[in-house]
């Protein structure tokens, strides 16, 4: 493995191949989650003054500190450089916590919610916190614009780099990228789609996903294709909100569904670390940040587009975990079953999915879902 040679942002990985591993393994052998299945959620928001304008970086800072000073919230993060507040925490009486950060500064923050075993648990916190921080944006005279796209901006690096410095850092590194692999003058504004773009992001966890049966990671993306396809009215909503992925990784097959056959940690390791790793499409990423693997027990699924409509946005969580616990069950049939991953995929990039195409097939899984969820006795299924 020593002697793989790589490239450009892979390099780290590589290098550290070895410990990597050996930390991986440690996580999934030390999980005392077994058994007990939980879910949580990120939800990215714009910050916006009175005007409509995205907020200054001054103006998201006075958001963060007019949240961290009521009840039960506090800053539990500044930069070490500059001071800045990076992150705002909300402790909860089990020892977890909800916090609120940037996902992109100056104006693109993200609350992620700790993780519960019951939906509801779930849905009351979410409403709470989004309560929270209305009124913190109120105080500073901001107000959160949830949605899925904003308009690009002017980025100041300089100023960028006073919160943390990986963001010009990942910046540069899908400009090389995608240099190397397309040849052509980049659009700065679609390399920085990450600034504009926003998403919620859904984390099931809890159960020892590599050790389930053969065929569960290919129910989980089949049935999440079907999920997926309910976030959208239609295909031009579709094109507008994956535009810039599509544009940035067109030759690298990191978005959609996975190819996922003879999928092991060791071949997802070896894959990442080839000299084209992307044509194998092991893995699901938003972005090209190495990332050590302190998520390696959670499944992340991406929503798209964001919505106001926080009942909706708990529906779709309680469909996913209904869907995850269906994919665990041996005897479980997919309504895709007898359709490929990469058929799925290539369905994906091309929008093809959305819409009544697969209406039928969509209300199986809510069906599955509604079942599972009934089965577990929280009253979860109400929700759907």
């Amino acid at each position: 493995m020593s002697n793989v040679q790589t490239k450009d942002a892979l390099s780290v990985l590589a290098l550290d191949h070895d410990r990597y591993c050996h930390e991986a393994k440690e996580i999934l052998n030390r999980s005392n989650q077994s058994g007990v299945i939980t879910i949580g959620l990120e939800l990215e928001i714009f910050l916006r003054d009175s005007n409509d304008q995205l907020s200054s970086l001054d103006q998201s800072q006075e958001f963060l500190k007019k949240l961290s000073e009521l009840p039960h919230w506090k800053i539990f993060q500044r930069s070490d450089q500059s001071q800045y507040i990076t992150r705002v925490s909300f402790e909860l009486e089990n020892g977890k916590y909800h916090s609120v950060k940037y996902e992109h500064p100056p104006h693109l923050i993200e609350l992620a919610l700790s993780y519960f075993d019951n939906i509801l648990e779930l849905k009351e916190h979410l409403h709470s916190s989004l309560s929270d921080m209305h009124q913190a944006a109120h105080q500073a005279g901001l107000k959160l614009d949830i949605n899925a796209n904003a308009e690009p901006t002017k980025l100041d690096w300089p100023l960028i780099n006073k919160i943390e410095g990986r963001f010009e850092n990942l910046s540069n590194s899908r400009k090389k990228l995608f240099n190397h692999f397309n040849q052509e003058i980049v659009d700065e504004s679609k390399i920085n789609f990450t600034t504009y773009t926003a998403a919620t992001q859904y984390h099931i966890g809890g159960i020892r996903w590599w050790n389930q049966n053969p065929e569960f990671m290919n129910r989980i993306h089949q049935n999440e294709f079907l999920i997926s396809a309910n976030a959208f009215k239609t295909k031009k909503e579709f094109d507008t909100r994956w535009d810039s992925y599509r544009y940035v990784f067109r030759q690298m097959k990191l978005l959609g569904f996975p190819q996922i056959d003879n999928w092991t940690f060791e071949n997802w390791i070896q894959t990442m670390i080839q000299d084209n790793p992307f044509e194998s499409n092991l893995i699901k990423m938003r972005d090209l940040e190495i990332i050590k693997p302190k998520w390696i027990g959670t499944i992340e699924f991406r929503s798209d587009p964001a919505t106001k409509d926080l009942d909706l946005i708990i529906a779709q969580a309680a469909l996913r975990l209904g869907s995850y616990l269906n994919a665990m069950k041996s005897g479980y049939k997919s309504p895709l079953n007898s359709m490929p991953i990469n058929a799925l995929s290539g369905l994906w990039h091309q929008g093809d999915h959305i819409g009544n195409t697969f209406k039928h097939e969509s209300e199986l899984v809510k069906e599955h879902a509604w079942n599972a969820l009934r089965e577990r006795n929280k009253y979860e299924e109400g929700l759907l």
